[in-house]
């Protein structure tokens, strides 16, 4: 299998104008001579353009427009480069000639193409990757990159060399599956807290494995087989792929009885997940219940404080009352008693007016007959009539206090009968109120009684839910157990090699690392994995001699490459 560039084709490329150039190659040694600034580097530029494995910086431009053609204002649309190879095997297509091209535009958009057909970049790179043509392997040594070389510290110099060799490549991919594995494991640790997905996880799983260990390593292994049949390791070559043939079915078996004890424990994680919400529907109105009976015995509780209170106020003004009514019945017998003193003052006044009366008539029919005696009486007269008239007005101003007194009494009458109403009106209301609050402490006591029913269902309920959480804890600590043996399992599948070595009989190989290594505790397994990645998998030998004899061994039966 070979290639080489027959041709390349430039217009509007840096220092070649407007015009189509074609500057012919071939096969070997082609060697491009000629003065400073006649276009030299710019052809080794050019190659690298079309090709897309250099950067506008290593093309000593400040982006990719400033590669079109641009000279005395006479500016190219575009900068265009064809390179045309002959093609013998070396690239992944049937065809003898194969034309790639690039096409940049003044607003820096480019377009590739193989063959006239427009391709994408990274198309374009995955094509020239099968060719053993890498984007930094310096298949095309620019200007300044063996001064560059030279200058360089022995770790960049094997660098560079590992990159020339096209090891990089496997080393990014080697990256990119240790990433796409991160990404698994990412997916495993999501899918334990997502039980919906478990099944869903276990499949791409078993495929994971199946895709990157038994399709890829194993069809590696049985290629490698049919090509060595004739040779005398063959049946040992087939007899150990047997073996991981059988280890893999074994783990696999392994991982079916996880799977399906991991299904039992989704189901029975199921039922007691809907148990436990069957539980927290039956506890909901059990818990608006217990609320509605506090809240009402709380009510009643205020109701009967409140009528307590109102009853002892009534009391309180029953029996300030009922000392009001004796104050006003002692002064109505005062009264009365006052009433019936002025009452025989008044009579004896009366008595003694009418015979005050009597006198002065008998005085005014005598005066005529005593006119001569009236000198002598008239002072005796004027006495009668001064005490008459004092007579007059006692009598005058005790009729005046016993009307008073008539009035007063009719008032404390009133005020009695008003204070006898409030009696029996406060008497009814304080026997309502002994009713309500008899009624109200009853009710109290028939929910208090409920309460404690409810209560009781209560924690019974809640010892339910207990026993369930503890069901449901166990449940998923085994869950997890069988988690990380899936894990342990999977980890030694990724331990296993691949297939035999070819070198075996040869003393001083010792092993691949993984097969050297002893885990006392499998919960380390996943930091060796992580610390080893795909170190586990080269062999260790005794010494540089032991080593030169494996890759003789390699060559002759074109093995590939080991580490």
């Amino acid at each position: 299998m070979k290639a080489w560039i027959e041709k390349i084709s430039l217009q509007g490329f840096k220092s070649y104008g407007k015009d189509r150039v074609e500057i012919p190659l071939g096969q070997g040694f082609i060697g491009i001579v000629g003065p400073n600034g006649s276009g030299k580097s710019n052809i080794g530029d050019a190659i690298s353009f079309a090709l897309g494995i250099a950067t506008a910086k290593t093309l000593r431009a400040k982006n990719l427009s400033y590669l079109i053609y641009n000279r005395n204002s006479d500016r190219a649309d575009y900068a265009y480069v064809e390179v045309h190879f002959k093609n013998y095997g070396l690239f992944p297509l049937q065809e003898e000639d194969i034309v790639i091209s690039r096409k940049v535009y003044q607003d820096g958009r480019t377009v590739f193409r193989i063959n006239g057909a427009v391709v994408r970049e990274r198309d374009l790179m995955d094509f020239l990757s099968k060719a053993g043509i890498y984007e930094n392997a310096y298949n095309v040594v620019l200007q300044g990159d063996i001064v560059r070389f030279l200058k360089m510290t022995p770790v960049e110099r094997r660098k560079l060399i590992e990159e020339i060799a096209g090891i990089e490549e496997y080393e990014e991919k080697k990256q990119k599956a240790l990433a796409d594995l991160g990404e698994v494991e990412l997916k495993i640790r999501e899918l334990r807290l997502l039980m919906d997905e478990m099944e869903v996880h276990m499949e791409k799983l078993k495929e994971e494995l199946k895709r990157l260990r038994l399709y890829k390593e194993l069809e590696e292994a049985k290629r490698s087989l049919e090509i060595k049949l004739n040779l005398k390791t063959a049946y040992e070559f087939k007899r150990s792929i047997d073996n991981i043939k059988v280890q893999i079915e074994s783990k696999e078996e392994e991982l079916k009885d996880l799977r399906q004890r991991i299904t039992g424990y989704e189901e029975r994680l199921k039922t007691l997940e809907e148990g436990l919400k069957k539980l927290n529907e039956d506890l909901f109105p059990f818990r608006e219940r217990v609320g509605r009976i506090s809240q009402s015995m709380e009510n009643i509780d205020h109701n009967v404080q409140a009528h307590r209170k109102r009853l002892e106020d009534l009391e309180k003004e029953i029996y300030s009352t009922q000392e009001q009514i004796k104050f006003l019945e002692a002064q109505k017998e005062l009264l009365l008693k006052d009433e019936e003193d002025l009452k025989k003052v008044i009579e004896q006044e009366e008595v003694e007016l009418i015979s005050l009366e009597e006198s002065a008539n008998l005085l005014w029919r005598s005066i005529k007959e005593k006119e001569d005696r009236l000198k002598v009486s008239l002072e005796e007269m004027e006495k009668t009539e001064e005490k008459l008239k004092e007579l007059s007005s006692i009598l005058e101003k005790n009729k005046k206090e016993l009307s008073t007194l008539e009035l007063k009494i009719k008032e404390i009458d009133i005020k009695k009968e008003r204070v006898r109403e409030d009696m029996e009106r406060l008497k009814e209301e304080e026997e309502k109120l002994k009713a309500d609050m008899a009624e109200a402490i009853m009710k109290r006591e028939n929910y208090q009684k409920m309460l404690k029913e409810e209560e009781k269902s209560l924690k019974h309920k809640k010892e339910e839910y207990q026993k369930v959480e503890e069901k449901l804890r166990k449940i998923r600590q085994e869950r997890e157990e069988v988690l990380k043996e899936m894990s342990m399992i999977r980890g030694r599948l990724q331990s296993l090699p691949p297939e035999d070595l070819p070198f075996e009989d040869i003393r001083g190989v010792y092993g691949r690392v993984a097969s050297l290594v002893r885990i006392k505790d499998l919960e380390y397994l996943k930091a060796v994995e992580t610390a080893g990645g795909g170190r586990l998998s080269y062999v260790v030998v005794e010494n540089e001699d032991v080593a030169k004899e494996c890759i003789n061994r390699l060559k002759e039966l074109r093995w590939g490459r080991l580490n």
